[in-house]
């Protein structure tokens, strides 16, 4: 190999490894440039007949005190289950980073998209957190708190997967 290429070999790589480790995070939390899990978060932002929505569920169940409507009733059991699925989602998100195993089983649990919107109400109203906030930025201000955009893409297959009701 000659000099000259191997100045080029050696700058071409150099320039490489700026990109990647330096300019691209940078980009990516600026939201400049997207992965999937991303797009899919500003995708379901935009909806507000997304499943993360704290009243999506409603179209689908009733609560008591409310008319029926050929809505299904909320049971104590399901409740009970997603209050819990909450609290797994909730703590899921540390100050120091995130346990994707609680957040994703929290996300199992819910056997609907309409239970996904039901776990969002109860986070909402129990932490005074949104759901889709915590899965972007998580609970801290740092740049990398949050689900990663693989993470990301990840959760909003678990919930795409579920049926509606």
């Amino acid at each position: 190999m000659t000099r000259e290429n191997e100045k080029i070999l050696f700058y071409g790589l150099g320039i490489g490894a700026v990109y990647f480790l330096f300019a691209k995070p940078i980009l990516n939390f600026l939201g400049i440039t997207q992965g999937a899990g991303a797009a899919a978060y500003n995708q379901a932002l935009q909806d507000p007949a997304n499943p993360f929505s704290v009243t999506y569920w409603r179209s689908y169940y009733y609560s008591q005190g409310t008319q029926p409507n050929g809505r299904l009733p909320l049971t104590a059991e399901m409740v009970s289950r997603l209050r819990e699925a909450a609290n797994y989602f909730y703590y899921g998100f540390g100050a120091l980073g995130e346990d994707e195993e609680s957040i994703f089983k929290a996300l199992k649990m819910c056997k609907s998209k309409a239970e996904v919107s039901i776990m969002s109400n109860i986070i909402q109203s129990t932490y005074s957190g949104n759901m889709l906030s915590l899965m972007k930025f998580g609970k801290t201000d740092l740049p990398n708190g949050g689900l990663s955009d693989q993470e990301l893409q990840n959760a909003f297959k678990i919930v795409n997967s579920l049926p509606v009701k």
